[in-house]
């Protein structure tokens, strides 16, 4: 039986230059130091930038990410995960949050 894939989303707001030179920064940093997740790309747009992620374990994948981010100048500031080809987010960030999560 084949494991589950999990995409988990990392969204961060503002598609400025310098924000998204930021973002990337990000991006290449979890790629060198994810190990329970792969880093799948980024797309921009509407003034986000997103990062995603596919995992077999979107909540420690999402824990382990933010540790390798934390104290950079830009941080998510919504994040969710989905089953792989699902339509429906769970909401990871912000923590509490019980509005759903949406892809933008």
């Amino acid at each position: 039986m084949r494991s589950r894939e999990y995409q988990v989303v990392l969204e961060f707001h503002g598609d400025a230059p310098e924000d998204f030179e930021r973002v990337i920064a990000l991006e290449n940093k979890l790629e060198e130091n994810l190990e329970s997740g792969e880093v799948d790309g980024n797309d921009v747009g509407q003034g986000i930038v997103n990062i995603f992620i596919i995992t077999k374990e979107p909540k420690r994948c999402f824990k382990d990410a933010m540790r390798i981010i934390a104290g950079a100048e830009q941080t998510p500031r919504a994040a969710g995960y989905r089953e792989s080809g699902g339509e429906d987010y769970v909401r990871l960030l912000p923590e509490g949050d019980v509005t759903p999560f949406e892809l933008k």
